[in-house]
């Protein structure tokens, strides 16, 4: 499940998609972490929300696997979260 489709960019957000893995009991899941949430500022990282979530994965017992985005996420239809790109990438 990713940010977009899920909505959950928070430590408490985290869990949300826990529930839906407790359902389906798959032995693997994926993230993708978007740049523009995790680079707000320019060289400053903060991968607490994905952090969390491969805390509730490892507890869980699953295989995980990272794919990196580096586009915005707000665009498609249905999208529920906007994640921009980060401001310094707008502008090389």
């Amino acid at each position: 499940m990713s940010c977009c489709a899920s909505g959950c960019r928070t430590r408490a957000g985290a869990d949300c998609p826990a529930s839906i893995l407790l359902l389906t009991r798959p032995d693997k899941t994926s993230a993708v972490p978007q740049w523009g949430a995790v680079e707000r500022q320019p060289r400053v990282y903060d991968f607490s929300g994905y952090r969390a979530f491969v805390q509730v994965a490892k507890r869980m017992g699953l295989k995980l696997q990272a794919v990196m985005s580096f586009h915005a996420c707000g665009a498609n239809v249905g999208d529920t979260a906007q994640v921009p790109l980060p401001a310094w990438v707008l502008k090389v």
